[in-house]
C-alpha cells in the first residue's frame, strides 16, 4: 500500500457532521422499507398481479441490483476524491435519477397484465440500479471518514437513526395515509402516485442535505505515488480477490443470512396483520411507528452494550437472544395488538443491532484487506457485501412471495383459510427468525475485538511510513 493509498482523516467527527452523513441513510431506508414491506401488497392487492410474479419481480430487481454492486463498487474505488468525478459527485449525480425512478414505481397503470408485469419489471430494475449508483459510494465515503474503531461504530449508530426514521416514515405511514387519500374521494392509482411524490421529495432532501455535509469533509487520499487500486485488471478480479479475505467470507454470509430472513419477515408481516389479526391500515400504521419509535429510544442502550461487549460479540450475542425470544412468540399465540407489538420491539431490537455493527464490521474488514493487500477498495468491498445482502434480500422476497403462495393465499378471498393464516404465522415467527439466529452464529466466527484492531491500525502506520508490520497478534483475522 503507497502513501497515495493510506486515509488522511483517522479522527473524531463533530456530532453536525455525523447528523449530515446520516440524514442520507433515509435515502436507503425508506425506500428499502417501502419496498421490502409494502410492494408485494402493492402489486398484489392494488396492481393486482399473481404473488408469486410479484415476488418473482422482485427477486429479479433485487439480484440485478446485486450484480450492478461490484460494478458500481469497482467505479468507485476509480475516483480521486479531489478529482473531477468523485464519490461525493456521483452521489449527487444519482439523486434524480434514483428520486424519479422511485416515484413512478409507485404508480398503477391501467394495462393488460402482461404490460403490467413488463412495466413493474422495468422501473423496478431502473429503481435499483440508481440506488446502487447512489449507495455504494455513500457507504464508501463512510470508511473514509474516519478509521477509529469507536468513532466507525458511533458514525453507523448515527446513520441508523435515520434509517429508523426512514422505518418509522415508510412503515407506520403508508397505508394510513393511502386510505385516506381513498376515504377523500382519490382513487388507488391516484392515492398511490400522491404518497411516491411525498416520499420522493423526502429522499431528494435528505440526499442533498448529505451530499453538502460530506462535500465539506476533507478525506482525501493522498497523490505523492501512484494509486494501488488502479492496478486491479478488472471487476471480476476484484471480487475474486477480496473474497481470499476469510474475514470477509464470514461476514458475507452473515449478511446474506440475515437479510434472507429481514425481507422475509417484512414482505409477510403486513399480510399476517391484516388477515390474520384483522388489523386496517390505521392499525398497521400504529404497530409500525410504535415499534420505530422505541427502536430509536433503544439505539443508545444497544449502542452501551456495544462499547462494554465490543461490536462482533455484542452482534453475536444480542441477535441470538432477540431470534429466540421471537420464536416464543410462535408457541404463545399472537392474538391482539398488545401481542404483537411486544413481537415487533423484541424484533426491530434485533434489527437494530444488524445494520449499524454489519457496517461497522464491513469497514473493519477493509482495513484487514489495506493490510493484506497493501491498498485501499472501500468501494468494491462494500459492494460485494452489498451484493450478498441484495442477494438475501431477493431470496428473502422470492420465498415470501412462493410462502404466500404455497399456504394457498388468495387476494380475492376476504377469509383465509386456517392453513394459510398458520403459514404466515410460521413464516414470521419461525423461519424468519432461525436465519437471523444463523446469521449471528456465522458472525462469531469472525474474530475481530478492540485489541487486534488496535494492533491492525499500528500496521497500517507502519505500512505508511514505508515500513514493512509484522503479523503478529493478526493471524485470526488475515
Amino acid at each position: 500500500m503507497s502513501k497515495a493509498d493510506v486515509l488522511v482523516n483517522n479522527g473524531r467527527l463533530s456530532c453536525i457532521t455525523k447528523l449530515g452523513y446520516g440524514i442520507g441513510t433515509l435515502c436507503d431506508s425508506l425506500t428499502c422499507n417501502l419496498y421490502n414491506i409494502f410492494f408485494l401488497v402493492f402489486a398484489v392487492d392494488f396492481v393486482g398481479l399473481d404473488p408469486a410474479f410479484a415476488g418473482v419481480i422482485s427477486s429479479i430487481a433485487v439480484l440485478w441490483d446485486a450484480l450492478t454492486d461490484p460494478i458500481v463498487g469497482y467505479i468507485s474505488d476509480k475516483l480521486n476524491s479531489s478529482g473531477k468525478l468523485s464519490r461525493q459527485k456521483l452521489i449527487i449525480r444519482a439523486l434524480v435519477p434514483l428520486t424519479v425512478s422511485f416515484i413512478f414505481l409507485y404508480k398503477i397503470i391501467e394495462a393488460s397484465p402482461n404490460m403490467k408485469n413488463i412495466y413493474y419489471t422495468a422501473l423496478a430494475l431502473c429503481f435499483w440500479t440508481c440506488y446502487t449508483v447512489f449507495m455504494i459510494p455513500y457507504a464508501a465515503v463512510g470508511a473514509e471518514m474516519t478509521n477509529d474503531y469507536e468513532e466507525r461504530s458511533s458514525l453507523r449508530f448515527y446513520a441508523h437513526i435515520f434509517t429508523m426514521a426512514g422505518l418509522l416514515i415508510a412503515s407506520s405511514f403508508t397505508m394510513s395515509i393511502v386510505e385516506k387519500f381513498m376515504a377523500k374521494g382519490l382513487t388507488p392509482a391516484d392515492a398511490w402516485f400522491t404518497l411516491a411524490l411525498a416520499y420522493g421529495a423526502v429522499i431528494f432532501t435528505a440526499g442533498l442535505i448529505c451530499w453538502i455535509s460530506i462535500s465539506r469533509v476533507k478525506m482525501k487520499r493522498r497523490q505523492e505515488e501512484s494509486v494501488n487500486y488502479h492496478q486491479t485488471k478488472n471487476i471480476f478480479t476484484g471480487i475474486f480477490s477480496t473474497l481470499k479475505l476469510r474475514s470477509l467470507r464470514k461476514v458475507c454470509i452473515a449478511i446474506l443470512l440475515y437479510a434472507t430472513g429481514f425481507t422475509l419477515a417484512q414482505g409477510t408481516i403486513v399480510f399476517l396483520m391484516q388477515k390474520v389479526l384483522g388489523f386496517d391500515g390505521t392499525q398497521v400504521g400504529k404497530y409500525f411507528m410504535l415499534t420505530a419509535v422505541i427502536g430509536i429510544l433503544s439505539i443508545p442502550v444497544i449502542n452501551g452494550i456495544v462499547k462494554i461487549l465490543g461490536k462482533r460479540k455484542a452482534y453475536t450475542v444480542l441477535i441470538i437472544i432477540f431470534g429466540l425470544g421471537q420464536i416464543m412468540f410462535k408457541y404463545l399465540g399472537v392474538s391482539s395488538f398488545g401481542w404483537i407489538l411486544a413481537f415487533g420491539i423484541i424484533q426491530g431490537c434485533s434489527h437494530n443491532v444488524f445494520f449499524p455493527m454489519s457496517y461497522a464490521l464491513v469497514y473493519d474488514c477493509c482495513d484487514i484487506d489495506a493490510f493484506v493487500n497493501r491498498k485501499r477498495r472501500e468501494g468494491i468491498i462494500l459492494s460485494v457485501t452489498g451484493l450478498m445482502q441484495k442477494i438475501g434480500y431477493a431470496i428473502g422476497t422470492s420465498f415470501a412471495g412462493l410462502f404466500l403462495k404455497y399456504f394457498g393465499y388468495n387476494s380475492e378471498l376476504q377469509t383465509q383459510t386456517q392453513a394459510t393464516l398458520d403459514g404466515m404465522q410460521t413464516t414470521v415467527f419461525v423461519i424468519a427468525p432461525l436465519f437471523f439466529i444463523v446469521s449471528a452464529i456465522m458472525m462469531s466466527r469472525f474474530k475481530i475485538n478492540k485489541e487486534n484492531y488496535n494492533i491492525l491500525q499500528n500496521a497500517l502506520e507502519q505500512i505508511e511510513k514505508g515500513n514493512e508490520p509484522s503479523a503478529k497478534g493478526l493471524e485470526e483475522l488475515i
